[in-house]
């Protein structure tokens, strides 16, 4: 009685943020995070649910924190990337032997709605050599927003992402799965 208690201290780095919302889904909070530290957010599939969040000059890295808490995911970093996964998690996929001629860097790739099909065909038509790697054909829709990242870790970003496996060895017709808007010439 008669103590108030102990002030909430949010940890993490970034530009402090302001933040008030009912109901906002995860998902898209992760976008705003993303945006805000000019990084790539990638989450694996699953449900992440909505969150009530008010937050006043709060650094956007405890944002971030917060989100993984309340979803029971934790966040891998690698590079410019970080990997929105479930807590257990183990490792990420390991990173795609990529030919060194598949280029430097990837400016920005933005999916929305995409299936694995489209995913690799937009990042064929950004590196200027064949990229040695394909995901099966089908799985779920997913958004995917990249910043600044190689084409190795673009491809273990879709994977994350899609939830469907890399694999070695060349191109593949892929037939899109039924109501996809892939192009059904389209490689994967």
């Amino acid at each position: 009685l008669g103590e108030a208690p102990p002030a909430w201290r949010p940890r993490g780095g970034g530009p402090a943020v302001d933040l008030r919302f009912a109901a906002a889904p995860v998902a898209d909070l992760l976008r705003l995070v993303a945006d805000v530290q000019r990084r790539s957010i990638v989450p694996a599939p699953g449900p992440l649910g909505a969150v009530d969040i008010v937050a006043r000059r709060v650094p956007v890295g405890a944002v971030l924190a917060g989100l993984l808490a309340v979803t029971g995911r934790r966040g891998l970093e690698v590079g410019n990337t970080t990997y929105v996964v479930p807590a257990d998690l183990a490792a990420l996929p390991a990173l795609p032997a990529v030919p060194a001629a598949a280029g430097g860097r990837l400016a920005r790739l933005t999916l929305i709605g995409a299936h694995a099909a489209d995913a690799v065909a937009a990042l064929r038509a950004i590196s200027p050599a064949e990229l040695g790697v394909r995901l099966p054909c089908g799985g779920p829709t997913f958004d995917l927003r990249l910043r600044e990242v190689s084409p190795a870790e673009a491809v273990r970003a879709l994977s994350v992402a899609s939830g469907l496996p890399v694999e070695g060895g060349p191109a593949a017709p892929c037939e899109p799965p039924v109501g996809a808007p892939t192009d059904p010439t389209a490689l994967h």
